[in-house]
């Protein structure tokens, strides 16, 4: 037998991750806070973690840390950066 996932073990880790998104989103949605960086970790995580590209994205929160949205800005498929603060552009940018 190789090494690799089959079929059946894939689609059961994605049920558990879908799972976990849902949780978060459930204790979320009741109004709990993002409290500490573990949490906050583990929230972003969750809705995340599927994702195959790199994300840039902004999280809205009350002032008592409750979410009020994830909002995805920008997707980039490679690791370079389209700005690098305190640099200067010569050229146009494509």
């Amino acid at each position: 037998m190789g090494h690799g996932l089959g079929s059946a073990k894939y689609a059961q880790l994605q049920a558990v991750l879908e799972m976990a998104k849902r949780h978060f989103k459930e204790i979320l949605e009741r109004g709990s806070a993002l409290t500490s960086p573990e949490i906050t970790r583990a929230y972003l995580s969750a809705q995340l973690r599927g994702y195959s590209y790199e994300v840039f994205a902004c999280l809205f929160l009350d002032n008592q840390h409750r979410v009020i949205k994830l909002e995805e800005l920008f997707r980039e498929q490679s690791m370079v950066p389209v700005f690098i603060p305190g640099s200067r552009q010569t050229g146009a940018v494509s």
